[in-house]
C-alpha cells in the first residue's frame, strides 16, 4: 500500500504548485482582495507564493519567514527573514492574514502545531485571518491543534494535493 506522503512525492511539482495556487486564491476572503493588507507567509521557502500574492493583490504588503537561511537567500526578498514559526519575531497584532502553503511536508517539521498556531494568533490583528493550504491529512492535524482564539470559517477538501482551512481570530 502506498502512503499519502509517497503519493505527494510522486506528483510532479508543477501539478502540486498549480493545485496549491488554486486552493490559496479560492480561500482568500473577499474583504482582503482589494484593500491594503499586511500579510505573513510562514515557511516561505524561496518566496514563490509571496511573488504570486504580490502579483494578484498589488495593495498587499507581504512578509515571509523561513527557518532555512538558504531558502531566504534564494528568495531575494528583502521582506523575508530567518526565523522559527514557533517563535515569530513580530509584534502582537501586526498582520491582517497569516498563511502557510504545504508547511508540514516541506521538511520543516513542527511537532507542536498548537504552538505554531498560537504564535500566528498572537501576530494577527483582531479579526485577522489564518489560511493553511496542504494535504488533507495535514489540514486534519491542524484542525486538531486549533487554539481557542480561532474560529473556522471555511474548509476546502482538495485531497492529497491541496486542501485548505481558513480561520479567523476571535475578538474585536
Amino acid at each position: 500500500m502506498t502512503s499519502v506522503k509517497t503519493r505527494i512525492k510522486d506528483v510532479p511539482k508543477c501539478m502540486r504548485r498549480r493545485a496549491e495556487i488554486d486552493a490559496f486564491f479560492s480561500m482568500i476572503p473577499e474583504i482582503l482582495k482589494t484593500k491594503k493588507t499586511k500579510s505573513l507567509e510562514v515557511a516561505c521557502g524561496d518566496g514563490f507564493f509571496i511573488r504570486r500574492v504580490r502579483g494578484k493583490f498589488p495593495p498587499w504588503e507581504t512578509d515571509g519567514i523561513d527557518i532555512n537561511p538558504l531558502s531566504i537567500a534564494m528568495s531575494g526578498e528583502a521582506s523575508c527573514v530567518i526565523g522559527d514559526a514557533a517563535k515569530l519575531p513580530f509584534p502582537n497584532g501586526t498582520f491582517d492574514i497569516v498563511y502557510s502553503i504545504c508547511f508540514h511536508y516541506k521538511g520543516k517539521e513542527l511537532t507542536d502545531l498548537h504552538k505554531w498556531l498560537s504564535e500566528s494568533l498572537r501576530v494577527l490583528k483582531p479579526k485577522g485571518y489564518m489560511l493553511v493550504v496542504g494535504a488533507d491529512w495535514h489540514i486534519a492535524d491542524v484542525e486538531k491543534a486549533i487554539p481557542n482564539g480561532f474560529k473556522v470559517l471555511k474548509r476546502r477538501d482538495g485531497g492529497v494535493l491541496a486542501s485548505a482551512l481558513l480561520m479567523q481570530k476571535r475578538g474585536r
